[in-house]
């Protein structure tokens, strides 16, 4: 009796708290918000960012994005400040993780990158992206979810040397599933 107990009992409680990730039904809809940015080069500092990124799910899990945001901050060797300004387009597909949804991507975009002050000219830099999301669903139809960013490019501009733009970023949104 005892060896068939202990193993229902396990089985009840797994069942009552172990969920399906269950934040989409057909299509959900996600936005999020940069809440950490930093670049790898040791000449851009103090970043800011601010702005929104979308995502559609669409069934099977797999989706698409896009992404405009703003990062603002200080060029250290001419001690001026810098704004980046980021649109891009996102795909991506959710792995079928029991529990949390769980989403991976790619992305290519644009910039313009530009020292606020001086005369140089940088080029439009082109961007890549990987990315992956982690979010708990709740009531069925929403999820909260955090996501890492990993962002590569450069600015180049005549008078100045390259500027490595690889950085990372962390965001914060919700979803909704219809």
């Amino acid at each position: 009796m005892r060896k068939i107990l202990i193993p229902m009992l396990a089985a009840f409680v797994f069942a009552l708290t172990v969920k399906p990730a269950s934040a989409q039904l057909l299509f959900s809809l996600a936005a999020d918000i940069p809440v950490s940015y930093t670049f790898g080069a040791s000449d851009l500092g103090d970043e800011s960012a601010s702005g929104l990124l979308t995502k559609v799910t669409l069934p099977l899990g797999f989706g698409f994005g896009f992404e405009s945001y703003e990062v603002t901050g200080k060029y250290t060797p001419t001690s001026s400040n810098f704004e980046f300004d980021v649109a891009m387009i996102d795909i991506f597909i959710g792995l079928p993780v029991p529990v949390l949804n769980v989403q991976v991507g790619f992305g290519v975009g644009i910039a313009k990158f530009e020292l606020v002050g001086t005369s140089f000219n940088f080029d439009d830099p082109m961007l890549t992206q990987l990315f992956a999301s982690v979010g708990y669903p709740f009531a069925g139809i929403f999820d909260v979810h955090l996501g890492y960013y990993r962002i590569r490019g450069e600015a180049k501009a005549s008078g100045v040397s390259t500027i490595s733009l690889n950085s990372n970023m962390f965001t914060l949104g919700a979803r909704i599933g219809f």
